[in-house]
């Protein structure tokens, strides 16, 4: 059944992953969060949930854009279903922030195979990275993936 859903790019795939997203959220709100509730508090869950969803989208897009799969959704289903496998991922806005960040990075490190722009992809993806950092210190992991495709892609 699954795959008969999403084996194709289909609207109903994003619905189904915004419905696991929703209830990754709401899990984690129950279950894990120990804060009351104050409209700051709120603001800042709604943002955090926003950000998951625009991952799920920014997903999409680096894997469709760049032909890492057949046209198929199983990377967003496969995202959504880890964040409700480890639901304690989205109580934390730093986290989620980095990982917004670390996905932009790797976009522009995926696109180094059209070898166009190359230095400019290069520091657009040390730029995201490091912004990352600022959020989530062990971000800074990712410079040894900019320096593996400094290596891979160089032209010398």
């Amino acid at each position: 059944m699954i795959t008969s859903i999403f084996s194709k790019s289909k609207p109903i795939n994003f619905l189904v992953v915004f419905l696991i997203v929703i209830i990754a959220f709401t899990v984690a709100q129950l279950k894990f969060s120990r804060s009351n509730f104050e409209i700051e508090q709120l603001a800042l869950q709604a943002g955090i949930f926003f950000t998951c969803v625009g991952t799920v989208f920014l997903l999409n897009f680096v894997v469709s854009k760049n032909s890492l799969t057949k046209k198929n959704n199983y990377e967003i289903l496969l995202f959504s279903l880890f964040l409700l496998l480890i639901p304690q991922t989205v109580l934390d806005w730093k986290i989620v922030l980095s990982n917004f960040f670390v996905l932009l990075a790797l976009r522009r490190l995926i696109s180094l195979r059209s070898q166009k722009n190359s230095m400019k992809k290069l520091f657009d993806s040390g730029f995201w990275i490091a912004v990352a950092a600022l959020f989530n210190f062990w971000a800074i992991l990712f410079f040894l993936v900019v320096l593996s495709a400094l290596v891979f892609y160089s032209e010398n």
